[in-house]
């Protein structure tokens, strides 16, 4: 049998594959191109060399969006050469479930657990699925019908067997919880009635085992999938930030965020739910939840009408009443035209989340902002209020942003046709008050397609979400990148290649805490991208600059070495002027100020002396501590919060006695971070 910690990538590493065949359909007549970031050839071969080239040239003197977006929705040849080829079909195939299925049962039947497992969920993902309603999550509609049923039971027999044969892979796990989940769902789903005595009996072995295991105890825990701590203290002007940060803004620095008071290591500064988080249009749609964005662990709860995935029901009730349900019925076309790309992507799911009401009603207001109030004021609303949930401060990020070239701006534009194109067909974004589908004006088209080149054209920072598994058996990690967010609140802080904080997610929620002491007043940062340790100073000047950003920490104006070429042992500073004490004639002495701190009878009369020797003990000691806690890490052990005060000693002790930089610092607040993720 496979070992639980196989199973934690048991659907998507084939999928794709597996689907290749059975997905070969082609919803939009793009010409001779699949793939959505290869459109421009596409467009430019329809319009042929004389109207591309005109066409081009016109594109090329325009600045503004509006004027941009305008240019192609009005050409005539640019919908003739996008054309739908008609309503969209369902993906839920019944032969297609059944051969997943059969292949499940082989695989079961060899032993081959991990393979079953993936070949089920296929199965189940393929099985054509009753309808569920927008909200609530029994089965009932608006009007109080049971709509799960209005096909009669037989209508889901490929849903419910995928569920029965799975819950027997769970079962052999000693996975009671999903395997009870399973039957209850096979059942709900009309499992056949002559074979329903067999799931019962497998229902009433589970229950009693469960009673006396504890296997449901598994080594395999996935970090990221606990609640998000709390603030103690809000901030009233930005709630995502600790009342303890403040937002200031300066000629020289710009907007950018500092203490009001000493923090110490470990401190919680933010906790950011975000404006928009979102999983990516590839393989992992069909392996991590939509909706919070953790891996199923080989359970997975199907979209009833695409190919999207859910961890538990409750979150298919909420994703279905949420972002995905904007997009569901247009992710073939996505997937169709690998809508993979990074900025694409994000633009994309930030305007449907946005909606097309809150855009026609905000984006005058906010262009009038852009051009009438000083830049320390972007984002925040009449109140003074800066919210990640409000679109005001997503559109105002771009104002720190550099705008891309026109050239480029073409090709981005093609894709706006074709993501507004797709928008209207999925009769879930160009609603009204009521909520009712309209027939957009042209104008409406060119609001929405004017909003998605916006946010093409501008680099706004959205964080990689992951999901990180840790098995406490071997203390291996397995940390694995899922979707994409916006946490406007978080980019306010500024990035320094010697940050002060790190950055993790919970879920969907971006936090925020100090690897080290902040005095008051001085600026709270964060790494974006790779910090000193392991990049030299002129690559991350070359790699910073080429994304406009211009860092100033203590690393870079110091020009620090790297980890790999700093020395193992740490040198003790001066306890009068702070210089790094080195050793002469195998003693050590600080040459600033011409001391020796030999250890000697006579020496120890000398209070310098004295006191020099007092930091090397608080050093050693809290070292002493801190490799303790090495130790637990290496073992798996569960920490303590003895054990991070312990860290958070030896970073102070570092701070206030030993010259930096040093391998050692480096590497505890690496361990911190380790802390933060296991607590």
């Amino acid at each position: 049998m496979q070992t639980e910690e196989n199973f934690g990538n048991a659907v998507g590493r084939k999928t794709i594959m597996d689907f290749s065949k059975l997905l070969e359909r082609r919803h939009i007549d793009i010409s001779s191109s699949k793939v959505l970031l290869d459109m421009k050839t596409s467009f430019q071969s329809a319009l042929g060399p004389v109207e591309s080239a005109r066409t081009c040239s016109q594109f090329l003197q325009l600045e503004n969006f509006q004027d941009m977006f305008s240019l192609l929705w009005n050409s005539p040849a640019a919908h003739k050469c996008f054309e739908f080829k008609g309503p969209l079909s369902s993906l839920k195939m019944e032969e297609a479930s059944q051969l997943f299925r059969e292949g499940g049962n082989k695989e079961y039947k060899s032993g081959n657990f991990e393979e079953a497992l993936r070949l089920y969920n296929l199965g189940i993902l393929m099985a054509p699925h009753p309808k569920l309603p927008s909200t609530g999550n029994d089965g009932q509609n608006s009007d109080g019908g049971k709509k799960g049923n209005q096909k009669g039971a037989s209508e889901f027999e490929s849903l419910a067997l995928g569920y029965a044969n799975r819950s027997a892979i769970f079962l052999g796990l000693k996975d009671y919880k999903r395997c009870l989940v399973d039957i209850d769902l096979a059942l709900k789903f009309g499992y056949p009635n002559h074979l329903r005595s067999k799931l019962i009996e497998r229902k009433e072995r589970c229950v009693k085992e469960k009673k006396t295991s504890r296997a449901d105890d598994f080594s395999i825990k996935s970090v990221n999938a606990k609640t998000p701590p709390k603030l103690a203290r809000v901030n009233p002007d930005v709630p995502a930030f600790s009342s303890s940060l403040k937002v200031i803004h300066s000629q020289e620095r710009g907007r950018h965020v500092v203490t009001t008071r000493d923090i110490p290591p470990g401190e919680i500064l933010a906790v950011d739910s975000g404006y928009v988080s979102f999983i990516r249009y590839n393989h992992t749609i069909m392996q991590a939840c939509s909706e919070c964005l953790m891996r199923c662990e080989g359970q997975i709860i199907p979209c009833p009408d695409c190919l999207a995935v859910f961890c538990s029901e409750d979150c298919r009730t909420k994703g279905l009443a949420g972002l995905h349900a904007r997009e569901c019925k247009i992710l073939p076309y996505l997937m169709d035209l690998q809508v993979d790309d990074e900025e694409v992507c994000n633009a994309f799911r930030t305007i449907i989340h946005t909606t097309f009401r809150e855009l026609k009603e905000k984006l005058p207001a906010l262009q009038r902002e852009a051009k009438e109030l000083p830049p320390e004021k972007f984002g925040f609303d009449e109140n003074g209020i800066y919210s990640s949930s409000d679109y005001r401060s997503v559109y105002h990020i771009s104002a720190y942003s550099n705008k891309k070239p026109n050239v480029k701006l073409y090709n981005y534009c093609i894709i706006a046709f074709i993501l507004t194109k797709i928008l209207n067909e999925s009769k879930s974004f160009f609603i009204d008050e009521l909520g009712n589908v309209f027939d957009p004006s042209d104008e409406d088209y060119i609001v929405t397609g004017t909003a998605l080149l916006y946010q093409f054209a501008h680099n706004s920072v959205f964080f990689e979400v992951s999901d990180m598994k840790l098995c406490t058996q071997t203390n291996k990690t397995d940390n694995q990148g899922i979707g994409s967010a916006l946490f406007p609140s978080v980019w306010l802080i500024r990035h320094a290649c010697n940050p002060n904080a790190a950055h993790y997610n919970i879920g969907s929620v971006r936090v925020v805490r100090s690897v080290m002491s902040i005095p008051k007043g001085s600026e709270v940062s964060l790494l974006y991208s790779e910090g000193y340790q392991h990049l030299p100073l002129s690559a991350r000047k070359a790699f910073l600059q080429a994304r406009g950003i211009k860092c100033s920490c203590q690393a870079c104006l110091e020009n620090w070495p790297t980890e790999a070429e700093l020395p193992e042992e740490m040198k003790m500073k001066c306890v009068k002027c702070s210089d790094p004490v080195v050793e002469i004639d195998f003693q050590p002495a600080c040459m600033q100020c011409n001391i020796q701190y030999a250890k000697t009878s006579a020496s120890q009369k000398d209070s310098t002396v004295k006191k020099f020797w007092s930091t090397v003990d608080e050093v050693t000691d809290a070292e002493r501590k801190y490799e303790k806690v090495l130790a637990k890490i290496g073992r798996g052990n569960e920490l303590t919060r003895t054990d991070f005060q312990n860290i958070s000693n030896f970073i102070i002790a570092m701070e206030k006695h030993v010259s930096l930089p040093c391998r050692a610092f480096c590497r505890t607040r690496t361990v911190m971070m380790q802390y933060f993720m296991r607590e």
